[in-house]
C-alpha cells in the first residue's frame, strides 16, 4: 500500500487501481482518483441499492479508520475531517432528496 499524508490534515481519498490495490492520495491525484470513479470499483452490486450503499460507507469508513490508525491524527486534523464530512453529507443529502 502506496501512502501519501499531509501534514496540514487528514485529506485522504481511496482509490482503487485494480481489484485489490488501494492507494491513498492527497492533491491533484485525489481529484484524478474522484475523476475516474474507480474508488470501490471491486465492490460488486449486490441488487439492493441500500445494501451497496452500506457497504461503499463501510469501505470509506475502514479506508480512513486505518489511515488515521497507521499515521495518527491530531484534533485539528478531526477538525478538518468534519468539515470534510459535513460537506459530503450535504451533498450526498441533496442527492437522496434529503428535506432541511
Amino acid at each position: 500500500m502506496q501512502k501519501t499524508s499531509r501534514s496540514s490534515g487528514l485529506r485522504l481519498v481511496m482509490s482503487v487501481a485494480g481489484a485489490a490495490r488501494h492507494t491513498c492520495t492527497s492533491g491533484d491525484a485525489a481529484a484524478d482518483a474522484a475523476a475516474d470513479g474507480d474508488w470501490a470499483a471491486d465492490l460488486v452490486p449486490t441488487g439492493d441499492p441500500a445494501r451497496d450503499l452500506d457497504r461503499l460507507l463501510d469501505r470509506f469508513r475502514d479506508e480512513v479508520r486505518d489511515a488515521a490508525r497507521d499515521r495518527g491524527v491530531t484534533a485539528a486534523q478531526v477538525a478538518e475531517a468534519r468539515g470534510h464530512l459535513e460537506a459530503a453529507c450535504g451533498r450526498l443529502g441533496t442527492a437522496f432528496g434529503a428535506r432541511s
